[in-house]
């Protein structure tokens, strides 16, 4: 492997580079931080572990209780191209397991919101981990707990 300093450049290139870094004001992103860019066509603009989902969004936040029936994973994307893509969401168990895989189908939309679920932490307390996929890459991991029971109603 070559390693490539700024010598490989020829100077003139080097000057105009300095001055256009000196001079160029400070850019705002254009998109905002929890954006992930995922693939040429797809990003994902919010991904939540939550309770439950209500009205098409995610409730109730992590930890999610060890007597809980489910757990979601809200996936909010937008699809920039030309065809209908998949996602695929593995909930991922304390002691390694790895549940099937979920399908998430993503049309050409510029705000599509889905979500996956899971019934497998029900009574499995511990550090759980949920990953999403296009085509066998990793785009987005998220940790979670699965706590103790939830407290009875008073």
């Amino acid at each position: 492997m070559v390693a490539r300093t700024w010598s490989m450049i020829p100077l003139p290139a080097v000057e105009r580079l300095e001055r256009t870094l000196a001079i160029a004001p400070a850019i705002e992103p254009v998109v905002p931080a929890a954006e992930v860019r995922a693939s040429s066509s797809i990003t994902l603009t919010r991904v939540v572990v939550a309770r439950a989902i209500e009205d098409r969004e995610p409730s109730g936040a992590a930890p999610i209780p060890a007597d809980a029936e489910r757990a979601y994973l809200f996936v909010e994307a937008r699809n920039d191209g030309d065809a209908e893509t998949s996602l695929d969401v593995e909930w991922i168990g304390p002691d390694g397991t790895v549940g099937e895989a979920i399908a998430l189908r993503v049309p050409v939309a510029s705000r599509w919101r889905t979500w996956a679920t899971t019934s497998r932490v029900h009574g499995q307390p511990g550090s759980w981990r949920v990953v999403v996929r296009e085509g066998g890459a990793e785009l987005h991991s998220a940790r979670f707990d699965v706590g103790p029971a939830s407290a009875p109603a008073s």
